[in-house]
């Protein structure tokens, strides 16, 4: 897959995932603090979410670090590393 196709899959990966959840988009704008036209728009490609509203979005479908990663560096965010290692090593109790 080349830069051009990631820039627009991670929208697609969003949706499907919010598909396959059966999540309505209003239900995610609820969850993530967020407006439905902004949730609208960020699916649709009409908008850019910042980080801070990519997270929310992420975090209102139940993502995983793992799961969330394709689409943070999509839309051309860094990878959450500090998830994906504190949910490989969580810490003895």
């Amino acid at each position: 897959m080349n830069d051009v196709q990631m820039i627009h899959d991670w929208r697609r990966m969003l949706r499907e995932y919010r598909v396959r959840h059966a999540l309505s988009q209003p239900e995610v704008a609820r969850r993530a603090g967020l407006s439905l036209s902004a949730v609208r728009a960020y699916e649709n490609g009409d908008r850019h979410p910042s980080p801070q509203a990519l997270n929310a979005i992420v975090q209102a479908l139940g993502m995983t670090a793992e799961e969330a990663n394709p689409v943070r560096t999509g839309a051309g965010y860094a990878i959450d590393w500090e998830a994906i290692l504190n949910a490989r090593y969580k810490p003895r109790d």
